[in-house]
């Protein structure tokens, strides 16, 4: 395999190349999307319309395929050892698609001090999670574990849309405050939880034992699955489909920003919290399975008399079939039940410079992807363009961003890529002169961009202005008087 560097603007093209959070965008001052992360903060300008915006998501801590694959000169080969070895107890995979279909903005006042937001949010997201033992078992059997767990067997699908009215406020020049509301209609819940499987084998006489259980809830399917003509939405047509009520649910996001002077901001916010009541066309199933025991055949008085091994054979399959029609017997309800969508702490310290540059330093937590610190580095080209540059680093997260924002008169353009890394890519050589192309660093890939119009423009960078000379004493100069940027 041979490393080669691809172009950034190929991984920004890549419906399928896309995950870290808006870590890029948090720095990205003109963007009027970075409200989703920074509610606190009004964008740049008096007002904005945002066009569709495409954001697209992707991680996994295990799935990398191209760190199984050996090259030689006889072609490409699986490394099994590679791959039981980057096993993990929880092997995870995320993926996620949003679409911003529309969003507003506007300062209200005669001081401006108060904006107003709103937009309109289509998001389908889903995650699966396999056992390191279930995954390994094909490989090393069960001879080398005397219990193979199934615990963190997990599933969930979501498609939700979102709608949100946002109001953010300048109380004084060194505080300011926002908060989001929203509301959100559910289309489309699948989830597999509470699994509790058990393979568990005796040392010394190799016996075996099984046991299991797992809860399903669904809601909302059958608009895609039910098979009788015109009665799905789907075949009724998209907007049909998009016009569905779907389960009612809310969310919040809230933020708060303080500003010691004008060269320093310290934020923090809480987004993306919220909950979906889940009301239309829900199943519930549980499956419970007693312990079922298997220690071998009873072959009576002689191991080789064929009807002796038949007559077992039929009583231990017997058995089993018994066992598995229990297993298989679900509890079901249609009860509705409610599903949490989870929140994203962020703590941020920005350090302004002359001439629109800045830098920042910032922690995230949210319970899917634990805890992660990003430094990042913005600088503006005049009026005409902005860019940042971040680095984050966690748990299982190596990631360096770029991204950018670019204005034509009142048209602004935008596009982040949270891991250029993953630009990077092998050549992986399969026979007859045929090659295929993979990720060095897939783990996490995230890529947005879109087009918003922005009514008026950021001020130009200044140098950092100082006072006239004190009169008490002649020749000193001190810096203006601390307070924030007015952002408009």
């Amino acid at each position: 395999m041979k490393p080669v560097l691809m172009s950034a603007v190929l991984v920004m093209g890549a419906a399928s190349l896309a995950a870290q959070g808006d870590a890029v965008l948090s720095g990205l001052s003109w963007v009027p999307h970075q409200l989703e992360t920074l509610p606190h903060r009004r964008p740049v300008g008096t007002g904005f319309l945002s066009l569709p915006e495409v954001n697209a998501v992707w991680a996994t801590n295990w799935l990398q395929p191209v760190q199984w694959l050996e090259t030689n000169a006889e072609g490409t080969t699986l490394n099994l050892n590679a791959f039981v070895n980057e096993l993990h107890d929880a092997n995870q995979l995320s993926a996620e698609g949003r679409v911003n279909w529309l969003g507003f903005g506007w300062a209200m006042g005669n001081s401006k001090r108060h904006f107003i937001s709103g937009s309109a949010v289509e998001v389908v997201r889903a995650s699966l999670t396999l056992p390191g033992d279930v995954l390994r078992l094909p490989f090393v059997g069960n001879l080398n574990a005397s219990s193979i767990a199934g615990e963190s067997l997990a599933a969930q699908l979501d498609h939700y849309r979102r709608f949100t009215l946002g109001w953010q406020a300048q109380w004084t020049p060194r505080w300011s405050s926002g908060v989001r509301l929203h509301h959100l209609r559910g289309l489309e819940h699948a989830e597999l939880r509470d699994a509790e499987l058990n393979w568990s084998t005796d040392d010394e006489d190799f016996s075996w034992e099984f046991s299991g259980a797992a809860a399903v809830q669904t809601a909302g399917l059958a608009l895609l699955m039910d098979s009788m003509d015109g009665n799905t939405a789907l075949e009724r047509g998209a907007s049909a489909y998009l016009k569905e009520a779907g389960s009612p649910g809310w969310g919040v996001d809230v933020g708060v920003a303080f500003c010691p002077n004008e060269r320093w901001v310290v934020e923090s916010s809480f987004t993306g919290f919220g909950r979906i009541a889940w009301n239309r066309e829900v199943w519930n199933a549980r499956w419970e399975a007693d312990p079922m025991a298997f220690d071998g055949l009873e072959l009576g008085a002689w191991a080789l008399d064929a009807t002796a091994l038949e007559d077992s054979a039929s009583a231990q399959l017997a058995q089993w079939t018994e066992w598995a029609d229990a297993a298989l017997a679900a509890e079901e309800s249609a009860e509705p039940f409610h599903s949490t969508l989870p929140g994203l702490w962020l703590g941020q310290i920005q350090r302004r410079f002359p001439n629109g540059q800045s830098a920042q330093f910032a922690l995230r937590h949210s319970a899917p992807l634990g805890t992660t610190c990003s430094a990042g580095a913005t600088a503006s080209l005049g009026r005409f363009m902005q860019w940042n540059s971040t680095y984050t680093h966690g748990r299982g997260v190596r990631a360096l961003g770029v991204g950018f924002a670019l204005r034509f008169g009142g048209l602004l353009l935008h596009t982040t890529v949270d891991n250029v890394l993953a630009a990077r890519v092998a050549q992986v050589e399969w026979g007859d002169e045929r090659s295929i192309w993979l990720p060095l660093d897939a783990s996490r890939l995230h890529v947005r961009a879109g087009l918003s119009w922005v009514m008026g423009r950021p001020r130009k960078p200044l140098p950092e202005r100082r006072t006239a000379p004190s009169t008490r004493h002649p020749g000193a100069a001190s810096s203006e008087a601390a307070r924030c940027p007015d952002f408009q």
